[in-house]
């Protein structure tokens, strides 16, 4: 089991070449979680995508479409609050939320971002995913 942040989620979703295939063989068959922000993170980096016009407004809807039926067990942020307040110094909260669920399941966070990968706060593993 690992959990995804929307730097991984992005590029498996909406990425054809190298980027994206790299992204979806680092996650593979394992089992996915990830807090309920995700789809919302993703979603709106898709939007980015769009509105730069790397993505088209039909092929946008579709990678959405295509990321609300991953098999990724969504869990509530709530119960991490405290944990994600904590984090708060040396991470945004958006990425605290993924690592304190990677926390508190006690299993790998798989990121792209290199400054949650070098937090030295965090106590969960970290796999670092190189997409550039």
């Amino acid at each position: 089991m690992i959990v995804v942040d929307a730097s991984v989620l992005l590029p498996a979703v909406a990425e054809a070449g190298e980027v994206g295939r790299t992204a979806r063989d680092r996650i593979g068959s394992r089992s996915m979680v990830a807090p309920e922000l995700i789809d919302c993170e993703t979603a709106s980096a898709l939007k980015g995508l769009e509105r730069s016009g790397r993505l088209s407004p039909d092929l946008a809807l579709l990678k959405l479409r295509e990321l609300a039926l991953l098999p990724i067990e969504r869990v509530p942020h709530w119960p991490f609050l405290v944990r994600i307040w904590e984090l708060r110094h040396n991470l945004s909260v958006y990425d605290a939320t993924y690592v304190a669920v990677a926390e508190a399941l006690g299993t790998p966070l798989v990121t792209a971002d290199s400054r949650i990968a070098n937090s030295p706060v965090i106590t969960c593993e970290v796999e670092l995913l190189s997409v550039a």
